[in-house]
């Protein structure tokens, strides 16, 4: 076939570098050169320098020639051989090389910007630093080649095999990867940035440290993956697989992992700044001091995650499962757990204040010296929680479920627990000082040894709770409920309880100095040792009473005037 040449060459437009024998001959048409390379194999030519800006030279034999600085920038080359050619600075930039070949070539600092190399052969070529910036690469043979800190910005690189292809330090900005075989690929240092990837398989790849800023990463495979240290912020990871993925360390903020699945992937230091997590899974994943704050995780399957001292300050994690999760000294404050299911999980010494709990499940949760002072929790089920040492001071928790919960040691100071249902809570040595308790349930509830001076517990229900040796002085007791409670040598001067229902408690050696008895029913309760002086008794019911005869004897002296008279008679027959 001949050669048609858009432009003449006239000898001013030839390097002097060049053979000019070798150029006349390349004049002669693509079957005259090829034909002349055929019989003369030991001559390499050259044509180093050589103008050949537009020219039309399909399928002709160019391999082992010597192109150096030669321009064929423009050119259509569709076809043509270049295998172990020296193409070093050769400008191919808008050429036309569909389907060359360019194994084995050098191709150090050659400019292909904007170059059509679709389904080219550069398997094994050596592009350092090359330019190819908008080339068309779709479906080129790359395995194997060099492309190191080459220049591949928005070039196409879709269905092209990239094998084994070192790209470390490459600028790959807003390259289309589409459908790729990056199986062994070094991408170590490179930009990445708006990279598109769909359809790639990247499982167990490296892609540590590398900046995938803006990178589209939908339903992509990256199981396994190596990408520490890694910039994926604003990327599109709808859906991507990441499960097992090495993560520690990287930058996920502004993320879209809508979907994805992080399941036993290793995220720890990671930073999730306002990366949207919806409906992902993450089960079993560490985010051990990740970043969360802003995040976006409603309806994330979490079961079983570590967040051990992670930040998720205001996240969205409504209708989140939480089960078995590991949150201990999280920053949660201001966080939204709404609707949440956090069964068993684990929020020791966990930031709280501020966060949005309403609905969700926390039964059996442990939040033990949690920092939850303040917070709003009206009718929140926590029954089976382990609550030691939490600090509630001045929470709502209003018609709360705290049966069987442990509350030892924990500050409720000025909490309010009214209608709460606390049966057989252990409220040890917890710190209720002018908390509300009226009309809560505490039957069967282990209180002593607890502070809890000037606390409200009217209309409580306390029967058969362990009170003994706790400091009620000046507690609201009016009309509770004591029933068969413990309440020996327990502190109740100045308590209120008017109308208190105490039948069957144990009062041995309790103070009740200058406490409101009035109406009270103390029968069958066991006074001996108690302390009743300026104790007012107005319309008490003390028949069956258990008290020592000098005790007896004391309480009636000690009883108001207008009281002694309507009680006396009771007092009497149980001496009888």
């Amino acid at each position: 076939m001949g050669i048609i040449i858009v432009k003449h060459l006239r000898g001013s437009e030839v390097n002097s570098m060049a053979d000019q024998q070798h150029l006349n001959l390349l004049k002669k048409g693509s079957d005259t050169w090829n034909n002349w390379r055929k019989k003369h194999l030991e001559i390499r030519p050259n044509l180093s320098g050589a103008h050949l800006r537009g020219a039309y030279l399909i399928k002709t034999n160019l391999s082992g020639v010597n192109l150096i600085e030669a321009n064929l920038s423009g050119a259509n080359l569709y076809g043509a051989y270049f295998i172990r050619a020296d193409l070093s600075g050769v400008n191919f930039s808008g050429a036309d090389l569909r389907e060359v070949n360019l194994s084995g070539a050098n191709l150090n600092g050659v400019n292909f910007r904007g170059a059509n190399l679709n389904g080219v052969n550069l398997s094994g070529a050596y592009l350092y630093q090359v330019d190819l910036i908008e080339a068309d690469l779709s479906g080129a043979n790359l395995k194997a080649t060099k492309l190191n800190g080459a220049n591949l910005t928005k070039a196409d690189l879709s269905e092209a095999n990239l094998n084994g292809a070192d790209l470390s330090g490459a600028n790959l900005k807003a390259t289309k990867l589409s459908g790729a075989n990056l199986t062994m690929t070094n991408f170590r240092g490179a930009d990445l940035r708006n990279a598109d990837f769909s359809g790639v398989n990247l499982s167990e790849i490296n892609l540590s440290a590398v900046n995938l800023c803006g990178s589209y990463l939908s339903n992509v495979d990256l199981s396994g993956a190596l990408l520490s240290e890694a910039n994926l912020s604003s990327a599109d990871l709808k859906g991507a697989l990441l499960s097992k993925a090495d993560l520690r360390g990287a930058n996920f903020s502004r993320a879209d992992l809508r979907g994805a699945d992080l399941s036993k992937a290793r995220l720890d230091g990671a930073l999730l700044q306002e990366a949207n997590l919806c409906s992902a899974r993450l089960v079993e994943a560490d985010l051990f001091k990740a970043r969360l704050d802003g995040a976006l995780l409603q309806e994330a399957n979490l079961r079983g995650a570590n967040f051990k001292g992670a930040d998720l300050h205001n996240a969205r994690l409504e209708r989140a499962f939480l089960r078995e999760a590991n949150l201990g000294s999280a920053n949660l404050n201001e966080t939204h757990f709404m609707q949440a299911d956090l069964t068993g999980a684990d929020l020791r010494n966990t930031f709280l204040s501020g966060a949005l709990i309403q609905e969700a499940k926390l039964g059996g949760v442990n939040l033990s010296s949690a920092d939850l002072h303040g917070i709003s929790l009206p009718g929140i089920n926590l029954s089976r929680a382990n609550l030691s040492g939490a600090d509630f001071g001045e929470a709502k928790l209003n018609s709360a479920l705290l049966e069987g919960a442990s509350l030892y040691t924990t500050c409720l100071r000025g909490a309010d627990l009214s209608d709460a249902d606390l049966r057989n809570a252990d409220l040890r040595n917890a710190d209720l000082s002018k908390a509300n308790l009226s009309r809560a349930d505490l039957s069967s509830t282990s209180f002593n040894g607890m502070l809890q001076s000037g606390i409200n517990l009217r209309e409580a229900n306390l029967s058969a709770t362990n009170l003994s040796a706790a400091n009620l002085s000046g507690a609201d007791l009016s009309n509770a409920y004591l029933g068969d409670a413990d309440l020996y040598m327990t502190n109740l001067s100045e308590a209120n309880l008017n109308k208190a229902n105490l039948s069957g408690a144990d009062l041995r050696g309790a103070n009740l100095s200058g406490a409101n008895l009035n109406e009270a029913n103390l029968s069958k309760a066991d006074l001996r040792g108690a302390n009743l002086k300026d104790t007012t008794l107005n319309g008490a019911l003390v028949s069956d009473v258990l008290s020592e005869e000098e005790d007896l004897a004391d309480t009636v002296s000690l009883l108001n005037p207008r009281a002694k008279n309507s009680i006396v008679e009771d007092l009497e027959s149980t001496l009888r």
